[in-house]
């Protein structure tokens, strides 16, 4: 960090001789400034100067990333690759932070949208009506243009198959049972899981990248039960 760059980067001058390969142990480094990662920088220039190598050893977590971001392709000091064992234990940690994670989340939506309400903390008023506008209303148009597309070449299919036997009558009851009984309800649910499913996952995303959820978290409104309870209902 910027305390112990200043030390580190006169360090680096003075053994990155000629020829020499100069090694950092980053090992017990747990997190790194815009001045840390700068002076590894100006370490690896120094390094090109003096036609030394400088390699970096143990990085790990949020260190490898900022110096992955501030070194440009190419130019990276050599940093010791995780073998297998480590990637695989990485995965099964960042696995298991994952489904906490998702835990969470369902722990969370089950008590703001079952228990809360009994004890009268409901959601904001008309979010749940202005979500269930959003999600079924809205998407009654896109529904029906593909349910009348689908049924016109379904009675185009079927009067051709049909008429070999005579049953062209048959066309009429043949659309409207299939569709009305299998085919629409599925298409419904795929076409308004797939509509509202993007947009709820655009907003959000939206919202955390505007860093809207952390001001609610800032002001002590409960995220779950601001944003989540009234689209799950």
């Amino acid at each position: 960090d910027a305390d112990s760059a200043p030390a580190l980067l006169p360090a680096l001058n003075k053994h990155l001789r000629q020829g020499q390969v100069v090694t950092v142990d980053l090992g017990a480094v747990n997190s790194a400034d815009s001045a840390g990662v700068a002076c590894l920088a100006e370490g690896l220039l120094i390094a090109r100067r003096k036609s030394a190598r400088l390699r970096a050893t143990g990085a790990a977590g949020q260190v490898r990333e900022a110096l992955s971001r501030a070194v440009a392709p190419g130019d990276e000091p050599d940093i010791d690759q995780p073998g297998a064992l480590e990637q695989l234990g990485d995965l099964m940690i960042r696995s298991g932070r994952n489904t906490m994670a998702f835990l969470q989340l369902l722990a969370d939506t089950a008590y703001w949208g079952a228990i809360a309400p009994l004890k009268r903390m409901l959601p904001p008023p008309g979010a749940t009506s202005t979500q269930a506008i959003r999600i079924g209303v809205d998407a009654l148009p896109i529904v029906g243009l593909i349910a009348f597309l689908l049924g016109l070449i379904m009675a185009f299919q079927a009067a051709f198959q049909l008429r070999q036997f005579g049953a062209n009558i048959f066309v009429a009851n043949l659309v409207g049972i299939s569709v009305v009984r299998e085919l629409g309800p599925l298409m419904t649910a795929i076409v308004v899981a797939g509509r509202s499913g993007s947009a709820i996952s655009a907003e959000l995303g939206t919202m955390m990248v505007g860093e809207e959820i952390d001001a609610l978290r800032t002001m002590g409104i409960n995220e779950t039960r601001f944003l989540v309870v009234p689209r799950f209902y």
